[in-house]
Parts: C-alpha cells; sequence; structure tokens
C-alpha cells in the first residue's frame, strides 16, 4: 500500500510530502530500522535543482511512515547536502556499513548534469548532517570523475559497491557493477 505522507520541516517551516518519492531504502543491521530516501526537486526539473531530500523510516510490516520519529509531528529530517563544496542535492543510493554503523550515501544531481562527479558521503540518521568522504573516480586513472551513481550496497567480503545508471556523462560508465573503495581522497571505483 501507499507509504503515507510524511511531515517534518523545511527551513523551519512545518511541511507535509504528499507523495513521497522514494529512490533508496536501506536497513540499520544493528537496529533493524529501514531508513527510505525521499527525493524532492523544484519544478520546472530542468531549472536544475536545490531542493534538499528528506530521511525518514517506514515500518516494514504495514509499508506505512513510522510517525514522529524526529519528534511530535516530525517524520522526516533534511538531509542537509547543502553543506558539499559543490552542493549535489539528488541522493540516490544508501546503505549501511554492517561493522561500523555508519549509513552511506551517492550524493549526485542529475538535473544539472555538469560532469562534476558523485560523492560517497555518510549521512548522521538523527539530524541529516552530511560528511564529505570525496569526488568518486576512476580507478583506471585516479582523476576521472564517475558520473550517475544510482545504487549502492554493502557486500560482506568486498566493503561497498555500486552502480551506475544510464545517464552517465560518460558513456563507458553506463550500467555497471563497481566496487567502492573509501579513501582518504574519496571514493576510488574499479
Amino acid at each position: 500500500g501507499p507509504i503515507g505522507a510524511i511531515q517534518g520541516l523545511v527551513a523551519g517551516v512545518p511541511t507535509t510530502l504528499w507523495t513521497p518519492d522514494v529512490d533508496s531504502l536501506a536497513f540499520d543491521p544493528a537496529t533493524g530500522i529501514l531508513y527510505a530516501v525521499a527525493r524532492r526537486e523544484d519544478l520546472p526539473i530542468t531549472n536544475g535543482n536545490t531542493l534538499r531530500d528528506v530521511l525518514f523510516q517506514i515500518n516494514p510490516t504495514t509499508g506505512l511512515r513510522v510517525p514522529n520519529v524526529y519528534g511530535a509531528g516530525l517524520d522526516f529530517i533534511i538531509i542537509d547536502t547543502s553543506t558539499l563544496t559543490t552542493p549535489l542535492y539528488d541522493i540516490d543510493g544508501i546503505t549501511f556499513d554492517p561493522q561500523a554503523g555508519t549509513l552511506y550515501a551517492i550524493a549526485n544531481d542529475p538535473t544539472a548534469n555538469i560532469g562534476l562527479g558523485d560523492r560517497l558521503v555518510t549521512i548522521n540518521k538523527a539530524t541529516g548532517a552530511v560528511t564529505d568522504i570525496g569526488r568518486l573516480t576512476s580507478a583506471a586513472d585516479g582523476t576521472t570523475a564517475v558520473t550517475d551513481m544510482e545504487g549502492l550496497s554493502y557486500l560482506a567480503g568486498v566493503g561497498l559497491i555500486g552502480t551506475t545508471g544510464d545517464a552517465s556523462s560518460d558513456s563507458t560508465q553506463r550500467s555497471l557493477l563497481w566496487t567502492i573503495q573509501t579513501t582518504a581522497i574519496g571514493g576510488l571505483v574499479m
């Protein structure tokens, strides 16, 4: 069934998202809580996007949003990607590192598609604060930006893995499965 409307604060103003566009899901292995990211977009989308996505919880038994997770009337929190060096307003994939409990995400902005490259970030699941791990770059040369990373997961014995979609600015990167290494310089993908 439908997830239902979710409520929270946007720039301090109570806001209801009536039909959330859920782009990503991940179970927290430590708690069993199912987290979701809902996409928010400026319209028309051709103007670019400056609306930040939101993090909320879904009850896996009922399929409904979990109300009041972040306080009375607060079902979601803003994922604050505006703090990145280049703000990228789309969170396309989330996953947990089961050992560390870290919530990883891919930040990008396909509406701009300006080839800056997607970024590996972490999200504080209590506040929505984002920490930038770095730009995703190809391991082939260490400098080519990887764009349109859509899916993200954690594979035991390997670590983070991701998939690119079909809208990458580099046609050789489209529809591939990548291994993502978290390094001091960001996410190196192979």
